[in-house]
């Protein structure tokens, strides 16, 4: 009972003299070198007594030998890490000349004479007919979502360079998501945004993101965001369904949306060149920033770290 709460000094004092798990081998052990008790047993008892003293336990014995396998197949994947992952120095260009600027060197010739076979297959070019396109990657950074604005989605495994899937909308679609994971995506088109499987299959028509430009997923907490030419900032429960907030930015309409990934704070940049964070629960913005006096924000990234 005693192991069970909190004790105190004296407790663990008792324990520690009469616990039978750590001291049932030195009680056999001082029954055995008394002779006083030894005098009093038979031969049998004696016998009976010394065979428990050397009996081991088979079930402890595995347990043992296991925690020691498992020990040496960590070190050796630790030490198999090492060499994988430990390299001299980071990768940089380092020019010959004083006057050679590295600059003036293409990713074809990085390509084809500076880099390993490995690292090479992760350059490639892809030719997409109905340009402009965007491009987001799920959580993993194993797939990606390639939408171009006369309709055009695919999905492409990033590691195996192979397609995932393709269809086209027959709509002008201007961003697109993943949600939890590549299964599912969000995408903002003309009027309203849709939720299509990793089939290209309609699975939801969100009726309440209305001229949707610009798109985000909070994985933490299951909130699709949007906002559009309203300027109306919206929060939805993707788990549900339900409609968690709507913010008026009264900025005009907004097609930058960024979120930071250590708080979920989403950062809009606006016409005017400012950039504004807003929280779900909070009905005004926590932050304006004026970025860039009188031009229009086009683009905006948030530091892993959120700093």
């Amino acid at each position: 009972v005693l192991k069970h709460k909190k004790r105190s000094l004296a407790d663990k004092a008792l324990l520690a003299k009469y616990d039978p798990d750590t001291n049932h081998q030195e009680r056999l052990s001082r029954l055995a070198n008394d002779q006083g008790f030894s005098s009093k047993i038979s031969n049998y008892q004696q016998r009976a007594l010394e065979h428990r003293i050397n009996k081991k336990d088979k079930a402890t014995t595995a347990q043992l030998q296991i925690s020691k396998t498992k020990r040496l197949e960590a070190a050796v994947a630790s030490a198999d890490a090492q060499v994988i992952l430990h390299t001299e120095a980071s990768g940089f260009l380092e020019k010959e000349a004083e006057m050679e600027r590295t600059s003036a060197l293409t990713q074809v010739e990085l390509k084809r004479d500076h880099l390993d076979e490995q690292t090479s297959k992760q350059i490639y070019d892809l030719t997409l007919p109905y340009s402009p396109y965007g491009c987001k990657y799920d959580r993993s950074g194993r797939y990606s979502v390639m939408f171009g604005q006369r309709g055009h989605i695919a999905v492409m495994d990033a590691h195996q360079l192979n397609l995932h899937t393709e269809f086209h909308v027959q709509e002008r679609v201007r961003d697109a998501c993943f949600l939890h994971n590549f299964s599912l995506m969000a995408v903002a088109q003309t009027n309203h945004a849709y939720i299509y499987d990793d089939t290209g299959a309609e699975i939801h028509k969100l009726n309440d993101h209305q001229d949707p430009f610009a798109l985000d997923f909070l994985p933490h907490h299951w909130l699709l965001t949007s906002v559009g030419r309203q300027g109306v900032l919206r929060f939805q429960d993707t788990s549900t369904g339900q409609m968690v907030s709507q913010h008026r930015t009264i900025l005009g309409p907004c097609d930058v949306l960024r979120q930071n990934p250590s708080n979920a704070i989403m950062h809009l940049g606006h016409n005017n060149g400012t950039v504004t964070l807003w929280s779900p629960s909070s009905s005004q913005y926590l932050v304006k920033l004026l970025c860039h006096k009188g031009a229009k924000i086009t683009s905006l990234a948030v530091d892993l770290s959120g700093r």
